[in-house]
């Protein structure tokens, strides 16, 4: 092996054996966490939810919540996690949740009477700004999930609307909501929720799963409910996948797994697929699980004591983990619910968030292509001098650069992060130097992988889209 150059190289078999049975695991990397020890315990918790933010100018920040605060944070292009500002609440609690609508970040709180806090994030990476703190709707809720395409606000397990949902107006003007319908439902009290086109997804805890038909958020229709299924526990919390088919929803009860359900016909819901986390079996198998998060084909879930665990839904009839970061990696046994709170998977760069209830704030990546330094002493690396990708975090238009000690002819391709070819392979005769013009304008926000073929050589390059 050329020792003067060390060359990273993607094994071919290596790669296609990962593309097709994607059953790598432990290949979440940590890059960074954060973990102070001077903030207050309630009920044996310093941290609850997290959530993340994307300027559109390339930066990202994460906020997640401690018994008394609000934490925002700037993820660095070295990937760590700098603690930009906190804001207290007014009180303590074991639960806080926040949620983003544009340039706006609303938190609550639940068992402590705080109101709902909105926050301009238009200032940043300077500074954030607290721009209102109101109570006038409610002082305590559990949960928030923002519609938003319709700019609705919907607060869950409210102390003024406990049986029903309170939905706000946040598009008229974000920093004074304003109230469009609080009714009482079916189903009663609400966890946690998910709505599209004005459908929500409502987890009603021992009452099981609720679907709501919200155009006129003044008189909510009721479409269908699964209140008996198996494995039921405490309904907890859901998210819909893509095409609006399926519903993953999760009991937080142990010795309850993952649910996937068809609500096509939201009068017929049929769970169709049960699975969970067993990082402790076989000595302990009683697993729970608390948030579901989808991106695309994949499902992120912040699991008590099991970490952050992503899995293949591809197939919802055949769900896959793929890869898992064990946040509180010293537990012994299921009894208790400890281990990771929340996750978002959301951040343009591919860097994923998690939070721990007594580990903090974790930022991960997803190494699905792993990069394997070639080691054979009789493939000699001669051929292809550098090649590199300016730059390397584009928006629009980028450049493959690529050097070589003689005229050669090569193949480029372009995969995803699951490993699926966006771009057929072009050959391209390369004149010693060759520079090619790349358009990314229909890619989606992500990381993307460039694959350089010259002969046996193959060399892998990461990109960024914002």
């Amino acid at each position: 092996m050329n020792k003067g150059i060390v060359f990273i190289l993607f094994v071919f078999s290596s790669f296609v054996s990962l593309i097709v049975n994607a059953q790598s695991e432990h290949n979440l990397v940590l890059l960074d966490n954060w973990d102070v020890d001077t903030l207050p315990l309630v009920l044996g918790a310093t941290y609850n939810d997290v959530w993340g933010w994307a300027d559109g100018q390339g930066n990202e920040y994460a906020m997640m919540g401690s018994p008394e605060r609000v934490h925002f944070f700037k993820i660095g292009d070295d990937n760590k996690l700098y603690e930009i500002d906190n804001f207290k609440g007014g009180g303590k609690t074991a639960w806080r949740d926040m949620k983003t609508y544009k340039n706006y970040c609303y938190a609550v709180a639940d068992a402590v009477n705080e109101g709902m806090m909105i926050f301009d994030l238009s200032y940043l990476p300077d500074s954030i700004h607290k721009v209102n703190q109101i109570d006038v709707f409610f002082s305590r809720s559990h949960n928030l999930f923002i519609d938003e395409a319709a700019g609705r606000l919907y607060a869950a397990g409210t102390n003024t609307q406990y049986n029903g949902l309170i939905v706000l107006d946040i598009a008229t003007n974000p920093e004074e909501p304003t109230l469009l319908g609080a009714a009482n439902l079916p189903g009663e009290y609400v966890h946690d929720l998910f709505v599209r086109d004005n459908i929500a997804y409502c987890n009603s805890g021992r009452n099981g799963l609720y679907v709501y038909d919200y155009i006129d958020p003044t008189s909510p229709i009721a479409l269908g409910a699964l209140q008996n299924y198996p494995e039921k526990g405490y309904n907890h919390s859901c998210w819909l996948t893509d095409d609006s088919q399926h519903l993953v929803f999760m009991d937080e009860t142990h010795n309850t797994g993952v649910k996937i359900a068809d609500v096509s016909d939201p009068t017929d819901i049929n769970v169709t697929t049960i699975f969970r986390s067993k990082l402790l079996a076989p000595s302990d198998s009683l697993s729970v699980g608390h948030n579901p998060l989808i991106k695309g084909d994949f499902l992120y879930l912040s699991y008590y004591h099991d970490g952050i665990q992503i899995y293949d839904i591809s197939d919802p009839n055949n769900a896959k983990r793929l890869t898992y970061y064990d946040t509180e990696p010293l537990n012994t046994s299921y009894d208790d619910y400890l281990g990771a709170w929340g996750v978002y998977p959301f951040l343009p760069s591919g860097r994923i968030l998690g939070s721990d209830l007594n580990n903090g704030l974790f930022l991960l990546r997803h190494d699905i292509f792993p990069e394997v330094v070639c080691e054979d002493e009789n493939d000699e690396i001669n051929t292809i001098e550098s090649f590199c990708i300016l730059p390397n975090n584009i928006s629009e238009d980028s450049y493959l650069l690529i050097q070589t000690t003689e005229d050669v002819s090569g193949n480029i391709e372009v995969f995803d992060m699951t490993g699926k070819l966006i771009r057929k392979p072009m050959m391209v005769n390369i004149n010693r130097f060759f520079s090619y013009n790349f358009n990314a304008d229909d890619l989606s926000p992500g990381i993307y992988f460039v694959r350089l073929s010259v002969g046996k050589e193959q060399i892998i390059r990461r990109f960024y889209k914002n």
